[in-house]
C-alpha cells in the first residue's frame, strides 16, 4: 500500500488526499446529522443551543490557558477556579 502511494505523482496524491478528506467529511455529515437533528429538534430556540455550545468551548479554552500549578501563580490562589 505504501509503495502504491509512493509511485503516484504529486498531483494525483494531492487529489487522492483531498478526495479522502472530503469523503470522510461527507460520511460524518450523513451519519451524525440525524443524531444532532434529534437532539436539537426538542429545543425551541436553536440559536440558544448554538450559543451555549460556543460559550462552553470558549470557557473550556480559557480555563485551559490559566496556570494550573501553585508555583506558577502563588501558593494556593489559582486553585479552585
Amino acid at each position: 500500500m505504501i509503495d502504491l502511494l509512493r509511485d503516484l505523482p504529486a498531483a494525483q496524491l494531492a487529489a487522492l488526499v483531498c478526495l479522502s478528506f472530503v469523503g470522510f467529511t461527507w460520511l460524518g455529515i450523513i451519519t451524525l446529522r440525524p443524531m444532532f437533528r434529534w437532539f436539537v429538534r426538542a429545543e425551541p430556540d436553536i440559536n440558544g443551543v448554538v450559543g451555549n455550545f460556543v460559550s462552553n468551548i470558549a470557557r473550556s479554552a480559557s480555563i485551559a490557558s490559566q496556570p494550573a500549578s501553585p508555583a506558577s501563580c502563588g501558593m494556593w490562589s489559582c486553585w479552585g477556579r
